[in-house]
């Protein structure tokens, strides 16, 4: 097939210092490559592909990613495309071209519908408008060989928080759990919004974005992984936290539904009762003590590349051959 497979215009795909979507796209990307497929990439200045890589110059921002859709449907013209294949924020291609095939992956939860929806977990469906009850479900995926799992923590113990550092993550119920329980917390990422929320947070070390061999040293270190976000459509952080062999404590929604068994490899915050950091401290207490091993084991049971592939692959030709949803 020849796939038009569109990025986002927030970060250059991928980006050193993390960003799942890019990430999750240039994995795609690459795998379907590697199987024959003609794949054209677009996305943000700055971005790079083994194939053909269009980055326009006002691809920047949420809007920047009607340009992608523009030059998707200039090549188009030129020599077309079996099926755009689009990761992006907005989706436009299937708001303009009502008769053009796409699969529309969702990476997030507050997205508008768009036709031939895949979404990443079960979680991030109940998070959804109804119209989406029909969307087909496929997980990220990582390669646990690119991840060392270590059985024992380093000392003195932390917690460890990786990922955008917004509100909807709860960064500051993460410090004041830790604070309360005199816990360092290690906080790792790229504010939103340009600024820390946590300035002077005695318990905090701020290590800002960091690549990928420093995020699997932290999280081989850690004691536990906080994954508080409320509206994680999958939580990369957390399959990655998971095959390093940290234990996470989890909001129970989203995701971490799909993939936190409690008691196996981390354990779900209580949302009993008005005292929340208590609850959080409570979570923290149990994942304390959990066998690494096992949280290493069972990670490596939810993820398979080759099937992300397998998946996405029968999704496209579907919607090649018509067969919308």
């Amino acid at each position: 097939m020849r796939i038009a497979l569109i990025g986002d215009a927030v970060l250059p795909t991928p980006h050193p210092a993390g960003h799942g979507l890019g990430r999750m796209v240039y994995q795609i990307g690459v795998g379907l490559l590697e199987r024959g497929h003609d794949v054209t990439l677009f996305a943000r200045e700055g971005s790079h592909f083994p194939g053909m890589c269009v980055t326009p110059p006002d691809a920047q921002g949420y809007q920047g990613e009607v340009a992608l859709a523009r030059e998707a449907m200039r090549l188009h013209r030129q020599r077309p495309f079996d099926v755009f294949f689009d990761h992006s924020h907005i989706h436009k291609l299937s708001d303009i071209f009502v008769d053009v095939p796409v699969v529309n992956v969702f990476h997030d939860v507050y997205q508008q519908y768009a036709r031939c929806p895949v979404l990443l977990s079960e979680g991030q469906r109940a998070l959804m408008p109804a119209a989406f009850e029909g969307a087909r479900i496929i997980p990220n995926a990582l390669n646990p060989d690119d991840f060392e799992a270590s059985e024992r923590p380093d000392t003195p113990p932390y917690a460890l928080f990786v990922g955008a550092i917004a509100d909807l993550k709860q960064p500051i119920l993460a410090i004041e759990a830790c604070a309360r329980m005199g816990l360092k917390l290690v906080i790792a990422g790229l504010p939103v919004g340009g600024k820390l929320p946590f300035s002077g947070a005695s318990n905090v070390e701020y290590v800002g974005p960091v690549n990928a061999a420093t995020r699997n040293r932290l999280m081989r270190g850690a004691r536990v992984f906080l994954q508080l976000g409320a509206y994680e459509s999958f939580g990369l952080t957390t399959l990655e936290a998971m095959l390093c062999g940290c234990p996470v404590v989890a909001w129970p929604a989203g995701g971490s539904l799909d993939l936190v068994r409690y008691g196996v490899n981390g354990v779900f915050v209580p949302l009993l009762g008005s005292d929340m950091v208590a609850n959080v401290v409570d979570a923290i207490e149990r994942a304390w003590d959990m066998d690494r091993r096992i949280v290493r084991l069972y990670a490596e049971k939810l993820t398979s590349v080759d099937a992300q592939l397998d998946a996405y692959e029968a999704a496209l030709v579907d919607c090649v051959r018509g067969n919308w949803w």
